[in-house]
């Protein structure tokens, strides 16, 4: 038996819905039921961290969006070796700086690009920097899943729009 769960909302606060899909994953998984929690929009890093807060795997969660271009859950698979040697290839620096699970590259002192990974090496999100201020953050599931792209408005007091854009489907193996 499989069970498929719908999560309609995404991007709004942490409720009581969330913390009772969790009480379920946890009930599906004590009782080896095999279930799959649905997104009908594309969850946020966000979303995925609460998520696994509430001990839903990755595995566990798909995204319509991500369905339609064949990839069936949000585990990562990107290793950080591929996308790291990838970055070298397309970044200027001099200086790579590795701490635990961040790995940044500089450019005569200044951060250019930032790469964050899980426990295992898998990529989980990276960050593009010009003049010290982020401009584009890639997200990562087996491929490049969405980006967040940053305007910067000199008129306003923090300068920062976010605006996410289109699903992508870019193998990164």
């Amino acid at each position: 038996m499989r069970v498929f769960d719908f999560t309609l909302l995404s991007g709004y606060e942490f409720s009581g819905v969330d913390v009772a899909q969790g009480f379920r994953a946890r009930l599906f998984a004590k009782n080896n039921v095999n279930a799959k929690f649905i997104f009908t929009e594309l969850p946020t890093i966000r979303d995925m961290e609460l998520y696994g807060s509430q001990k839903i795997k990755r595995g566990q969660i798909m995204s319509a969006h991500l369905f339609m271009t064949g990839r069936l859950d949000m585990s990562l698979s990107v290793k950080k070796e591929a996308l790291l040697e990838n970055e070298k290839e397309n970044y200027e620096y001099d200086n790579i700086d590795e701490d635990g699970k961040v790995i940044r590259l500089y450019n005569s002192g200044e951060k250019s690009v930032e790469i964050l990974c899980d426990e295992d090496g898998f990529v989980i999100n990276e960050s593009l920097f010009k003049n010290g201020k982020k401009y584009l953050e890639n997200y990562y599931t087996d491929s490049l899943s969405y980006t967040e792209l940053y305007n910067w408005d000199n008129d306003s007091n923090d300068g920062l729009n976010l605006g996410r854009l289109t699903i992508k489907s870019q193998a990164l193996k």
